[in-house]
């Protein structure tokens, strides 16, 4: 017998019972370590090869523009929440978090990997894509990765690449139609206050020729002096301020319109590729085949002790 002190006091190591177990349980550790190892090579030669290769792509949400998506945000929320504008004007973590879960729930749908089948050329059902894909994020990153697995390198990139291609696709038609309803909404406002600026104008006018007419009929012909008529000068306050108001409103208005046309492809994209699909393989058969020998090596050890231990208790109640 061999003894070990430790903090916690003696240890006894009992090295000729310990194989004494191995001996008398030999043929319980014989079944176990050829099941365990029977298992572990199905799933490798049957199961786990889908997953030898695996193609990611690093995607993410695009932080350009900030200033006109808080001031979108501002004035038009709802269109601004359904575009994903950054409404804080930065992007924050919170910003990210959400809306890459709410792309991995979107991505993991069984309509969504329906229409990825439908892309495909290739003989693979639902259930088997659902296991494929996957997709993974940091709490404190600004980019996530859509992960895809297969048996060879090509099929794992084909079906990375259809993945995000049918996402983006999908993401750019639904935002496509709040972006148009967006721009109609802001243009039909600016034509509104066209409208009002033609009467504001039509009304200062007014005012200038009344006021212009009153000044010439106060003055006879004797008088001699020279009369400056000013038709844009001396309108009364209220109507000034009314004037630069809506004129101001009305450039405001016209800049968020601009920004809109301009930056069509930024309101209408959903996720912004970061990298090119790169393709690794995941797995070798040699490792995989090392680590089941190990497995059940470690399982049916384990699993001989407790035989050992629970057939000691009942012969031990049966004394």
């Amino acid at each position: 017998m061999k003894k070990e002190d430790n903090k916690y006091g003696p240890v006894a190591v009992d090295i000729k019972n310990i194989l004494g177990v191995f001996k008398k349980r030999k043929w319980f550790f014989a079944g176990a370590f050829l099941a365990i190892l029977f298992i572990g090579l199905i799933f490798n030669f049957f199961i786990a090869r889908d997953y030898q290769y695996r193609a990611s792509t690093v995607v993410t949400l695009p932080t350009d523009n900030l200033k006109f998506q808080k001031i979108i945000s501002d004035e038009y929320p709802q269109e601004a929440s359904i575009l994903w504008l950054i409404k804080e004007g930065k992007p924050s973590n919170n910003f990210f978090n959400h809306h890459l879960k709410v792309i991995t729930l979107e991505i993991s749908s069984e309509e969504f990997l329906n229409e990825v089948i439908y892309n495909l050329d290739m003989d693979i059902n639902l259930r088997h894509l659902k296991r494929m894909v996957l997709t993974e994020y940091g709490g404190n990153e600004s980019f996530f990765i859509i992960n895809t697995f297969y048996r060879n390198p090509e099929d794992a990139k084909k079906i990375n690449e259809t993945v995000i291609d049918t996402y983006t696709d999908q993401k750019e038609e639904s935002f496509r139609k709040v972006y148009d309803e967006l721009v109609d909404k802001v243009e039909e406002e600016i034509f509104t206050l066209e409208e009002d600026l033609s009467e504001l104008s039509l009304e200062a006018e007014g005012y200038a020729i009344s006021f212009n007419k009153e000044l010439i009929e106060n003055f006879t012909v004797e008088d001699n002096i020279t009369i400056e008529l000013k038709p844009a000068g001396f309108l009364p306050p209220e109507l000034e301020n009314q004037i630069d108001r809506t004129t101001g409103r009305y450039n405001y208005l016209r800049d968020i319109l601009d920004n809109l046309v301009n930056n069509e492809k930024f309101y209408t994209g959903s996720i912004e590729i970061v990298s090119g699909t790169r393709v690794d393989e995941n797995f070798t058969y040699f490792r995989n085949i090392l680590l089941s020998v190990a497995a059940a090596l470690v399982i049916s050890t384990v699993f001989i002790y407790i035989i050992d231990f629970i057939i000691s208790i009942k012969n031990k109640n049966r004394r």
